[in-house]
């Protein structure tokens, strides 16, 4: 396990190297809170960003909340929003407000055609629209960033490398060989 610990912390050192703009992309889930951990322990002040849906439960707000002030990640969001949810009003989390007009767009010719929600429906064009998009915003002005993947959370990922190169874009997963109990170790010693 420690050799893991180590590798997944010299990919992260050698990505900051390399790479002169670099951020750490969070979700909230026990993967990414893991890599953030790893990523601060390199370097505490790397740059951590979220995306965000409208559709989030207020629970999963609060926990982003209380671990960017607990962890004091200065967490940069990005919300598909007219306005920063009540929540975020934070002076420690900044958040970016993106265009609502396509999703309102998709959502009024989904509620009028079916009688429900996009996400309902259509749930590939709401992630597109609500998630895809807005990390497509968040790493824009990066070389590389850095994910909590794992290759044993879904048949699609397991031809992932551990450095991707996405037109241009570097793409560093530094834990994608952790299985279950290596990101529980990580965190609690398990």
């Amino acid at each position: 396990m420690e050799d893991k610990i180590r590798h997944a912390k010299e990919l992260i050192a050698g990505s900051m190297e390399r790479y002169p703009r670099v951020a750490v992309a969070w979700s909230f889930g026990k993967d990414s809170v893991v890599t953030v951990h790893l990523a601060r322990e390199v370097d505490p002040d790397i740059k951590v960003f979220s995306v965000m849906t409208r559709y989030k439960p207020r629970e999963t707000f609060e926990y982003l909340k209380l671990m960017n002030n607990k962890l004091n990640l200065k967490t940069t969001v990005y919300v598909v929003a007219d306005s920063i949810p009540e929540i975020l009003r934070d002076d420690s989390i900044q958040v970016m407000l993106l265009p609502t007009q396509e999703f309102d767009r998709a959502a009024a010719k989904v509620r009028a055609e079916t009688g429900r929600a996009i996400y309902e429906t259509d749930p590939d064009e709401c992630c597109r629209i609500l998630k895809v998009d807005p990390t497509k915003v968040a790493v824009s002005n990066l070389d590389a960033w850095i994910t909590g993947l794992r290759n044993t959370e879904g048949r699609t990922r397991v031809d992932y490398q551990e450095i991707e190169n996405k037109g241009g874009l570097i793409k560093i997963n530094p834990i994608l060989t952790f299985t279950e109990a290596s990101s529980c170790s990580v965190l609690l010693g398990c």
